[in-house]
Parts: structure tokens; C-alpha cells; sequence
């Protein structure tokens, strides 16, 4: 008898279903796949966006995002992952009605932009993307109501064109995070978005700022403020000494004092002294009010390099964290 119902169990523990993957609950799947989507290495001592290998994120982008066909279950967890931050290489083969597809299917979950104009450091050889292309670029942008992060890099020179303003007011309400690579032929986009952006920005990084910024063209205002801005990060390039003290001044609140707190410069090709870095600490008093500060500088390029430490603690007396890296 007792063999009879044991057997009988197994008989009807064999009929029931077993419980898969896609049964667990919705945040036990988020945890699980969150950390699978593939994403671009932030980091001072990691590789530049550009300089990343693209297109094998892409791939791998796709991928993660072909499990969405699983199920039901997976769908509604993979795409909310998926596009949480996009990813968008310009190519001659990109067109504009595939572009506004993909922005209208994201823009309830889009928190992060990530937009490319050449990789792995080739520049193209004409002017690109065409104007269609940067209008489905603006209007995609203006569908996004929980955008926090914008970056921009590449040769497009998508911001310092007049759609800017008009496509996309929703960015200042949002946009909190801002990383840009000037144009190396339109440097008059960094004024362009910091005018436009501005306000709203907590955190901004410059890479590669190369030469002077275009200015005296009506269409691209030379005076910007950054009330709020708190994180700068300056990356490479050779920006000229002159260029500097004018964004630091710009770096101010309705009282008339800097917001910044973190302040990173890195790897910049210009020849930087004591007396030059002093002074841009010194900008309305600007290194009072920092809390960190990072430099990493050729050593080879700084004269008065053993009063270095010295001059920068005068200088920032309310510092909690000093970083300085030698780059050579």
C-alpha cells in the first residue's frame, strides 16, 4: 500500500508543470539580466568612448535584446534594459525613418544618449550626416521625456545646427549630464549646447577639445552660464590658455558663486604651468569652493614642479581629495 502511493506521488509530482525562469518574480529577472546588457567603460583610466570598439558593442546590444523574443515575461524586462541607454553610429547607411523608429519605440524608457559620428579615431571624409538625418535626430531627441545623459562625439556636428533649439526644449528641463568631443571643423557646438543646456547641467565633460571656439556668429552665443554645474571633467585636446579662464567664469550661480566641487583635468596637451593652473584656481574663486580635485599632467611640461602640491593646497584650502597623476 504504501509503495502504491508513493508511486501515485510521483505520478502526479511528474504532471505538474515545473516552474521556469520566466516564472520568477520581476525584480528577481532585473537583477538578472540587468548586469548582462552590454554597455560603454566609463573611467579616467579607461579608454575614450571613440575609442572603443563600437560596432562589437552593437552587436552585442542586439543580442541582449533578441531575448526579448523568449517569452512574454522576458519581453517586459529586457526592453526597458535594452533601452535605458542608447547607442547611435552614424554611418552613410543610416537612414532617417529607422532612426525615428527606434526613438519612438525607446522613449518611455531612454535615460542615456550616446551618439557617435566616426570610431576607432577615422574621421570621415565629407560632411555627414545629412540634413535629414540630423532633423530625425532632433525630433527623436524631443520625444524624450526622462533623459538625464547626453553625450556627443564625433565629426557630426549635429549641435551646432539651428534644429537644436527647436527640436529638443525638453533637454534643458532634463538633461543633467552632459559629455561632448567639440567638431574639429564646428567648435562653435560647444557653445551652442552649453547655451542651450545651462541651466539644467550638473555634470559636464569636454574631450578633446581641440583650438579656439568660434565666436562673434549671432547663431552661436558666446556667453553661457552654468548655475548648477557641480562635476567638470576637461580630457585631452590642447585647449588655449584663453579658452579656460572664460568657462570657468561662466561657472557661476544667482549669487555670483561657483557651484563646482569636483573638478578633473586630464591628459591636456597644452603646456600648463604652476602659474597658469594656479590662476585658473584662482578664477573667482573657484579652488575655495572645491572639494576634489584630479590632474594628470606631463610632469615633463610643469616648471616648478616641486612647488606643485604647495600651490594647489593654497589654493583649494577646503580640499577633502587630491589626486595628481603623472602622465610622463
Amino acid at each position: 500500500m504504501t509503495r502504491m502511493l508513493a508511486l501515485a506521488a510521483c505520478i502526479l509530482d511528474s504532471a505538474l508543470p515545473r516552474p521556469g525562469l520566466s516564472d520568477l518574480p520581476f525584480e528577481v529577472l532585473d537583477l538578472i539580466f540587468r548586469p548582462l546588457c552590454p554597455n560603454l567603460l566609463r573611467g579616467p583610466y579607461l579608454p575614450l568612448p571613440w575609442r572603443q570598439n563600437i560596432r562589437a558593442i552593437l552587436r552585442e546590444l542586439r543580442a541582449f535584446a533578441d531575448l526579448r523574443l523568449v517569452c512574454s515575461s522576458f519581453n517586459d524586462i529586457i526592453v526597458p534594459i535594452f533601452f535605458q541607454e542608447v547607442i547611435i553610429l552614424f554611418s552613410p547607411f543610416t537612414r532617417p525613418e529607422q532612426l525615428t523608429e527606434f526613438f519612438r519605440s525607446g522613449a518611455a524608457y531612454i535615460k542615456s544618449v550616446v551618439i557617435f559620428g566616426h570610431t576607432e579615431g577615422r574621421r570621415p571624409r565629407t560632411q555627414w550626416p545629412s540634413s535629414a538625418i540630423k532633423e530625425a535626430l532632433g525630433h527623436g531627441l524631443g520625444l524624450l521625456t526622462r533623459i538625464q545623459n547626453l553625450e556627443c562625439h564625433g565629426e557630426h556636428g549635429a549641435f551646432a545646427d539651428s534644429w537644436f533649439q527647436s527640436f529638443t526644449p525638453n533637454l534643458a528641463l532634463t538633461v543633467t549630464s552632459l559629455t561632448i568631443t567639440p567638431s574639429y571643423q564646428l567648435q562653435a557646438g560647444v557653445y551652442q549646447i552649453l547655451s542651450s543646456l545651462g541651466n539644467s547641467l550638473t555634470h559636464l565633460a569636454i574631450i578633446d577639445w581641440i583650438g579656439r571656439l568660434k565666436e562673434g556668429d549671432d547663431n552661436f552665443p558666446t556667453t553661457f552660464y552654468l548655475p548648477n554645474l557641480t562635476h567638470l571633467t576637461l580630457q585631452h585636446g590642447n585647449p588655449p590658455p584663453c579658452e579656460l579662464p572664460k568657462l570657468f567664469a561662466s561657472i557661476k550661480n544667482a549669487r555670483g558663486r561657483t557651484p563646482l566641487r569636483f573638478l578633473s583635468i586630464l591628459d591636456l596637451r597644452t603646456n600648463y604651468d604652476v602659474d597658469a593652473i594656479t590662476n585658473l584656481l584662482t578664477t573667482d574663486d573657484l579652488g575655495a569652493q572645491l572639494s576634489s580635485l584630479r590632474l594628470r599632467l606631463s610632469l615633463t611640461k610643469i616648471t616648478k614642479a616641486a612647488e606643485f602640491p604647495k600651490v594647489v593646497l593654497q589654493a583649494c584650502p577646503n580640499l577633502r581629495v587630491l589626486i595628481r597623476d603623472s602622465a610622463g
